[in-house]
């Protein structure tokens, strides 16, 4: 909810201090009253001796402000940006990364809605139409299904200890005012928890929930386009109660949306609650995801080797004991590791510290090796895909020669080996790799290998028939 102006005006209490705000969407500004400016101004302030003073270290604001909107006659919260606070005179100049407007003033939050183009993608509108009738007249009647037909089971994930439900539906709207569609569906991500007051929670919760849908696009652009906040209700219900907006603007890629390249829900449901606990730890691979669809058609060095990072991370989570041995190689790495602990004993210095790498070594499977090993296992899902890119590019799929490739190419840009020429099919290879990537990752949730494949298929528009 803006103001025409776009300005939010009012006081809020920082420090035992009142001070009159100012806020145009992006920054906040304090003005503390004419008898608090010197106390505010020497915020800044260090006092090198008596009565002398200089610049002092960098103010922060470690909490959220609350503050009493004229416009609205309700509180707006505002969260920080994690930087240093400018001032002018006493006056306090403060970046905010988001805002909350309430258009009722309630104590707790047990429940967020978020919506956005992406989210009515992943979970289509259409699956609320039950009925659509055309008469010869021009009459149209249009029936659809109901709120529980079209609200998902509810997930659980845990964040700072607590239980966190998410689940997808469908809500409906009406409108007479000439302009607005006189019928809306809007697809809406919900996340329950039990109330809390703390903001901080809400936005981490928040964030985390945006990484879930930037990992469904394989883009981290994605936009949130509109964000509820609700209180409890009798009865078990949530009443709505005030809207929370991101200064940060993003801008909607339409195309990847419109090209349907994303997982949709039905392909994940039932192992969403698995997916977001991964999240929250930092055990899924998130670091490759490209800025945008078009940067994602790019790749320089650095994408090169976080790239193949993300496929021995999640081949480590595939294969916590590493690549299944031979009895003989068991035995042999076993013999080669007494005679390096040996040396090791009787060395010293630079030498030992070498020798104790090299130990490390001995047992540990190289990049060509997990690509191979990756090949043999699970082959049966990715290869329609990795067959139709080489054939495109005339190449025949072969997990060794990809192996091969790789791990040459990504030793040279990690080892700063840039006068060595760039091995072209290498790049061919990442494409692959990225491919492989949400393979394994699916995979390690136990989804189907047939859903597995269908969102592949869609996310990397390969256009094949499964």
């Amino acid at each position: 909810m803006k103001n025409e102006e776009n300005i939010y005006t009012g006081t809020l209490i920082y420090k035992e201090i009142e001070f009159t705000f100012v806020f145009d969407q992006k920054q906040l500004k304090l003005i503390p009253p004419k008898e608090k400016v010197t106390e505010v101004g020497l915020w800044f302030m260090k006092e090198c001796k008596k009565g002398c003073y200089i610049f002092g270290d960098p103010v922060y604001i470690e909490q959220n402000l609350c503050g009493m909107a004229n416009e609205t006659g309700h509180n707006i919260i505002f969260v920080p940006t994690k930087d240093q606070v400018g001032h002018i005179n006493s006056n306090l100049i403060i970046n905010i990364d988001y805002y909350i407007i309430n258009k009722y003033d309630r104590e707790t939050i047990d429940r967020i809605a978020i919506k956005g183009p992406e989210i009515t993608h992943i979970f289509p509108t259409t699956i609320a139409l039950n009925k659509i009738d055309w008469k010869d007249n021009g009459e149209i009647g249009v029936t659809t299904k109901t709120f529980d037909e079209t609200t998902t089971e509810k997930e659980k994930f845990n964040i700072d200890d607590k239980e966190v439900l998410i689940y997808f539906g469908i809500s409906v709207s009406g409108s007479y005012k000439t302009g607005h569609a006189p019928i809306n569906l809007n697809s809406t991500m919900y996340v329950e928890f039990v109330a809390t007051d703390d903001y901080e929670f809400v936005v981490k919760l928040i964030n985390i929930c945006r990484k879930f849908i930037q990992y469904l696009c394989f883009r981290k652009n994605i936009v949130f386009s509109g964000i509820d906040l609700a209180s409890p209700y009798k009865g078990g219900l949530h009443e709505d109660f005030a809207k929370l907006h991101e200064v940060k603007e993003r801008i909607v890629e339409d195309y990847p949306n419109e090209k349907g390249k994303y997982i949709k829900y039905e392909y994940i449901k039932g192992f969403i609650g698995k997916i977001m606990d991964d999240i929250v730890c930092g055990n899924l691979y998130l670091k490759h995801l490209p800025e945008s669809y078009e940067l994602g058609k790019h790749i320089d060095a650095g994408e090169f080797v976080m790239i193949t990072a993300g496929f021995e991370w999640e081949f480590k989570r595939n294969y916590p004991i590493g690549i299944k041995k031979s009895n003989d190689t068991l035995n042999a790495e076993k013999h080669v590791t007494t005679l390096i602990e040996k040396l090791i004993s009787t060395n010293s210095g630079k030498s030992k510290k070498i020798l104790k790498f090299l130990k490390k070594l001995i047992v540990s499977d190289d990049l060509k090796s997990k690509i191979i090993e990756y090949g043999k296992d699970y082959g049966d899902i990715s290869d329609i895909f990795g067959n139709h890119l080489y054939n495109l590019n005339d190449e025949v799929l072969n997990y060794t020669d990809m192996g091969e490739r790789l791990s040459e190419q990504r030793n040279n840009f990690a080892h700063g080996n840039i006068d060595r020429e760039f091995i072209g099919l290498s790049l061919l290879d990442l494409i692959y790799m990225k491919i492989i990537i949400y393979i394994l990752q699916l995979k390690f949730y136990g989804i189907d290998d047939m859903n597995i494949k269908h969102a592949i298929n869609e996310l990397f528009s390969r256009s094949i028939s499964i």
